[in-house]
């Protein structure tokens, strides 16, 4: 796994749970049906992980293999 997808996994791990969490707490404030509530915040998990890790980590490692990353696009590396 590139460094680009692990850094993209991490982001839309903690995307995802609290977009999640949000939608469940809203969708119980509503309804206090539990398959609702779970679907409600699945989707919502689902959708915020597929773009921030698939989209983005893929679209990141690409162009870091085509050497498309400048100084100026992301935060250097720490040493």
């Amino acid at each position: 796994m590139s460094d680009q997808l692990k850094s993209a996994l991490i982001r839309a791990l903690i995307l995802s749970t609290v977009t999640a969490v949000g939608t469940a707490l809203t969708t119980w404030s509503q309804t206090n049906d539990g398959k609702t509530i779970a679907v409600a915040a699945g989707t919502a998990f689902v959708a915020a992980f597929v773009a921030r890790f698939g989209g983005e980590g893929a679209y990141d490692t690409k162009r870091d293999q085509q050497g498309e990353v400048h100084d100026g696009d992301v935060a250097p590396r720490p040493t």
